[in-house]
Parts: C-alpha cells; structure tokens; sequence
C-alpha cells in the first residue's frame, strides 16, 4: 500500500495519494506524508499557473514549511500573470530573492539594488565573484533533520568546479542510502543513477530549479543525454556525514556521523561496486547494500540562478 501511494505520487495523482495516506494512518510514516505530498500538489499548480487553487492548498498547509510564504509567492505570481506588475514587484520586494518569480516586476528601488550589489562589474564576473570555486551554496530541498512534520531543508552543495558560467555542485552531505545495484551492471545501469535521476532530482528540486541542471558529462560539464543530470562523484576527498534522515533511514556511519558513500562507476562480476569508506579509503563493497550513502553531484547553469542558488555566508 505505501509503494501504491509513492507510485500516486510519481504519477501526479496528489488526491488519490493523499487519500490512500490517510487509509494508512495507523502508521507514521503514512500520516506524515499527507502534508508534503499536499506541498507538492500546491507547487505544481502554481508553477502551472493555478494560483487561487495554490493559494487554498498553502494556507490549509499553515506553519508547514514556507508555505506562508509561497502564499505571497502565489499572490505575486497572479498580479504579475494579470499585467500588473507594479502591484507584483510590491510583493515580490517582501520576498527572499528564490521566491521572487518574476525579475522584470522588481521595482526600480530593487532594482537599484541589484545594481549596487553586481557593482558595476560584468554579469561574468559578478557570477564568479558569487560563486568561485570552494564555496557553499544552497539549492533545493530535501529532508534532512528526520523531521517531516516541517519540510525538507535546504541542501548544501560545494562548488568543485566553474567552466564558463556552469558550476559542478557536489552535496556536503550523504543525503540518503540507496542500493547500487542488485547485480553486475554498468554506471548507468545501476538503480542509484535511476533514483538520482527520477526520485530525487524530482523531490529536492521544483520545475524552477530542475531548469538550471544541465545534462552534462560529469567531468567535463560537456553536454550529456537527459539520464545525466544527476551522478555520483567518481572520486571524493573526504568521507561525507549522513544527515539525521539518512540515518533513521538505516545508513550505516561511524562514531563522527560518517558514512560510507558510493562513488560512480560498475557493478562488477563479483557485485562489488566502489564506495568511499567512513575512514576516507577507497574500497569496494557489495552493490547490493542499503546502507551506503548517495552524495549527488549535478552541473548547474548559473546565468539564471541568482534567484534559485543561493552563497551560503
């Protein structure tokens, strides 16, 4: 019945999903996916441009997440959709820059600001100026505290590489444990590149967000078939820690919260595949194990993310 519920979900079918949920509510986790699957609902008809039936859907959510504030968003949205884009700019400029839609109803003060912040310099510079390679962003969310009652949390990213204006991000964080593969098989065969590239992608990232991933080969940033836009990184210079989520979802870690990551490559004749170990050596392991962690790694175009990727201070 869960697996018939996520697979609702997968489909668009928010309803039928929700209500299965609540058929289900003697266990915990079934009660607990109602508000974020109604979350999901309500953002996929904003971005459609459904923003009263949106607007309903975010204020029955309350203090769930930035659901008060994707109300505003929605209210914004519709001023700007009906042409008036003063009235959406007055909005907007209350709003934190991920939630302000539309950047040509800023009004002049905001833009002025803009402006003053890009300092006179380039759009090239300015870009690399706020985001240089080694720096932390943040873009997207996804559960990470083991408290599903208030959302995901923003996902922090390192900047490994810059090309032009892409960037190669790679999570600070083992996000979740996910099976490599149950039998020998190629990278791109293995079911953690089929759940970065479905699952997650589509849960951390909204239509917004999933825009500015480019299909891209993973070591050069040069572009790459749809299946692409999410890998695991083929070499990682630290051991990653595992989130609260990560862990109550069964990955193994050390004393320090280290968990053992994945790295990208094939699933032997042996179904061993390579992984990083909590000690930071490169070892193999059995590619059948739940309990090895998934670091997600994407190519970002940056021209339009001043909005959505967010410098961390």
């Amino acid at each position: 019945m869960m697996d018939r519920a996520g697979e609702l979900v997968t489909r668009g079918l928010y309803e039928e999903a929700i209500a299965l949920y609540r058929s289900l509510g003697g266990y915990s986790y079934a009660s607990s996916m109602e508000k974020p699957v109604t979350y999901i609902q309500a953002e996929e008809l904003r971005q459609a441009g459904e923003y009263e039936e949106a607007e309903v859907l975010f204020t029955a959510l309350g203090s769930y997440d930035d659901s008060a504030v994707k109300v505003q968003q929605c209210r914004a949205d519709a001023l700007y959709d009906a042409g008036d884009t003063e009235g959406a700019a007055a909005i907007y400029d209350t709003l934190e820059e991920k939630y302000r839609t539309h950047a040509d109803a800023y009004s002049a003060e905001s833009a002025e600001k803009l402006a003053e912040l890009a300092g006179g310099l380039g759009w090239d510079e300015y870009l690399m100026n706020r985001y240089p390679e080694g720096s932390l962003v943040t873009f997207g969310r996804f559960e990470q505290d083991n408290n599903t009652e208030n959302g995901g949390e923003p996902v922090r990213w390192r900047i490994v590489k810059r090309v032009d204006r892409k960037a190669l991000l790679v999570s600070e964080y083992g996000l979740y444990p996910v099976r490599f593969a149950a039998k020998a098989c190629t990278w791109e065969e293995s079911e953690v590149c089929a759940w970065l590239n479905d699952w997650f992608l589509n849960r951390a990232l909204t239509q917004e967000e999933c825009a500015l991933v480019i299909p891209a080969e993973p070591e050069t940033g040069a572009y790459a078939s749809e299946a692409d836009r999410v890998f695991l990184p083929a070499e990682l210079t630290a051991p990653h820690p595992a989130t609260a989520w990560a862990k109550a979802c069964g990955a193994s870690v050390n004393a320090e919260g280290l968990g053992i990551c994945w790295l990208r490559g094939d699933a032997d004749t042996d179904g061993q595949a390579p992984a990083l170990d909590a000690d930071g050596t490169l070892t193999v392991v059995s590619a059948s194990r739940m309990d090895v962690l998934a670091v997600p790694a994407l190519w970002v175009d940056l021209t339009d993310a001043t909005e959505l990727i967010l410098p961390v201070r």
